[in-house]
């Protein structure tokens, strides 16, 4: 190759390769926007995939009662005790109110219960709320006093809290609340329930705005979410195992013409139990093992549709 031949392919060389780079930067771009609208087309399923998660989870962080007289469905997470140094005890949770057909709640409020010996609420019912460095006072619902025989004063108070102050007091590095001049502290491990019945709401809320045609950014994914599928996955996957064990103990007892095997194969084909439902195959297992002296058998042969020979 001449000198004048190898400065043409090297001048074309470095002409081409910005062209190649900007080409591939450009195809990168295309494939994030694919993706993109991809997620935007697949949000629907994605939040309502989370949900089914959230639906199976809720028991383990918030009990539910379902009121029809109200139609009203009522999620409380767990009580949490917190003392303070005169020997009361002050409990609270989340309460959350969702009524009709409705997968928003209407009011969401921390229960405050005290146990004490002299009453609090009474006189000081005014409830202070700082998470991290902020300060609010929620409106106050509505308190109820009553005297408990050898137990003191047990009150109760309903300090109202809107979706983001839910947001605020769940995830917040410290949470204090304050009754009258005493202050009491709720660790972030006990607010661990309240983040989840928070994105819990976020989720259906954000399911809302999809079915209304509007996006809104879902909420980060929960270790707890996570961690429950794992473990869901991990069930599944033995119960598959000993599913399949008990059809192969089946049909080697079937095989060797043992009366239970071979009415446990006859049922399993009657209703497509780990086979896929075949009515003459169940018809003549029943029958051998109806032949075997299964009683069983011979009722269940008898009650076969079609023709019992």
């Amino acid at each position: 190759m001449t000198k004048a031949s190898r400065t043409s392919l090297a001048l074309w060389c470095r002409r081409l390769i910005p062209a190649i780079l900007v080409m591939a930067v450009g195809l990168d771009c295309l494939a994030q926007t694919s993706n993109v609208t991809l997620a935007g087309a697949n949000t629907g399923s994605v939040i309502e995939a989370r949900l089914a998660v959230f639906r199976d989870m809720l028991p383990q962080f918030a009990g539910s009662q379902q009121d029809p007289v109200e139609n009203r469905l009522t999620l409380a997470t767990a009580d949490k005790p917190v003392d303070d140094i005169y020997g009361g005890t002050m409990h609270c949770n989340i309460i959350a109110f969702v009524y009709s057909n409705n997968i928003l709640p209407r009011t969401i409020c921390l229960h405050l219960t005290s146990q004490a010996k002299s009453e609090r609420f009474r006189s000081l019912h005014d409830v202070n709320i700082r998470r991290d460095d902020v300060f609010f006072s929620p409106n106050v619902l509505t308190y109820d006093n009553k005297q408990v025989a050898g137990a003191g004063i047990v009150e109760q108070v309903f300090p109202e809290l809107t979706p983001d102050q839910l947001h605020d007091v769940a995830f917040s590095r410290a949470m204090f609340f304050q009754v009258g001049t005493n202050a009491y502290e709720v660790s972030y491990f006990q607010r661990q329930s309240w983040r989840l019945l928070w994105t819990y709401f976020a989720l259906n809320r954000a399911k809302v705005n999809a079915q209304a045609g509007q996006s809104s950014p879902l909420p980060p994914v929960m270790k707890e979410e996570t961690d429950f599928q794992i473990a869901a996955k991990a069930r599944e996957k033995q119960r598959t195992i000993v599913l399949s064990k008990a059809l192969q103990a089946n049909q080697e007892a079937a095989a060797q013409g043992d009366a239970y095997g071979l009415l446990r194969m006859g049922e399993r084909y009657r209703d497509g139990e780990g086979v896929e439902q075949d009515l003459v195959k169940a018809r003549d297992y029943l029958k051998k093992a109806a032949d075997a002296g299964s009683p069983t058998a011979a009722d269940e042969l008898a009650a076969l549709p079609g023709p019992s020979k």
